[in-house]
């Protein structure tokens, strides 16, 4: 044997010792994503044997396998790509995974794919994201995110040709059910009020707690005359469902049809129309046409 044949020998065996006991799990494929090897943490990552020749993609869900065929398709992978790719192997306790990919050049014949469990990363991202656009108590959009919701849906009203009718909602007395039931009732008021009035929207209907006991609701391609029956419909299904504790609410709304007219302009319009409805015994709607308020 050669010094040369002697060293190749030696470099794969490294290799081989290298790869199995790698701390990071391994899967080396040809350019075709067919499987040549991997190592036992592989296996262990993602709980199934692999097989030479198994598909690379058959491990990943559908969005993933197109993610991973862009970048291999494109300029951007030339030597090394990293993605957050999801697990198609619900009984893996691992569902997504950040996957690396390095070819010791660009014309290689094997992919090396190292590949990291990042499911607790994704699932505390998940947690920041809900934070920021979902009320924590009542389960509907926040403050911040209904408004920049309203706003976009707006603008493509506006581009559309098309009506939107904006709500807002206030709770009756609130203050006196905290005051003589206790904030726990309180609140579980609130949820139940969120239930029940997303089960009376539609899924195009924007749904945002804005204040406390305030809330607002978007209504894209709805005129004023639909607005107005929906927001009686509300009021008459809060009445009839809170027997107990006397819940009701007041509606303010605006129809906007004009593109000049900006979002927290047709706000003012709803509010000054629920201080209407409040100055005139509560539990009743009342909305803006731009310039004078009517009271239903």
């Amino acid at each position: 044997m050669s010094l040369f044949e002697e060293a190749k020998q030696i470099d794969s065996t490294m290799f081989k010792i290298f790869f199995d006991r790698s701390p990071c799990a391994l899967i080396v494929t040809d350019r075709d994503l067919l499987t040549i090897c991997a190592n036992p943490k592989a296996s262990k990552l993602l709980n199934q044997s692999i097989l030479s020749d198994q598909p690379f993609l058959s491990f990943f869900d559908d969005t993933s396998k197109e993610k991973i065929k862009h970048y291999l398709s494109t300029s951007q992978f030339v030597e090394s790509l990293s993605l957050d790719v999801a697990l198609i192997n619900a009984d893996a306790e691992c569902c997504w995974l950040e996957l690396a990919a390095n070819k010791h050049r660009s014309d290689s014949e094997v992919i090396i794919w190292s590949l990291s469990d990042i499911t607790q990363r994704k699932a505390r991202e998940k947690e920041l994201e809900d934070l920021a656009y979902y009320d924590g108590l009542t389960g509907i959009y926040t403050r911040r995110y209904f408004f920049q919701l309203a706003e976009t849906q707006m603008a493509q009203s506006n581009i559309n040709g098309q009506s939107l009718s904006m709500l807002i909602l206030d709770l009756d007395n609130f203050k006196h059910i905290n005051d003589t039931y206790g904030h726990c009732t309180g609140d579980n008021v609130l949820q139940a009020f969120c239930t029940l009035i997303s089960s009376k929207l539609r899924k195009s209907d924007i749904f945002g707690r804005i204040g406390g006991e305030e809330f607002s609701i978007v209504l894209p391609n709805t005129t004023q005359h639909e607005a107005v029956l929906t927001a009686t419909r509300i009021c008459n299904s809060v009445e009839e469902y809170f027997t107990e504790h006397r819940v009701t609410v007041s509606i303010g709304l605006v129809t906007l049809s004009n593109p000049n007219c900006t979002f927290k302009q047709g706000l003012k319009y709803a509010d000054d129309a629920l201080y209407q409805v409040k100055q005139n015994g509560k539990n009743g709607v009342s909305y803006a046409a731009i310039g004078y308020l009517n009271i239903k």
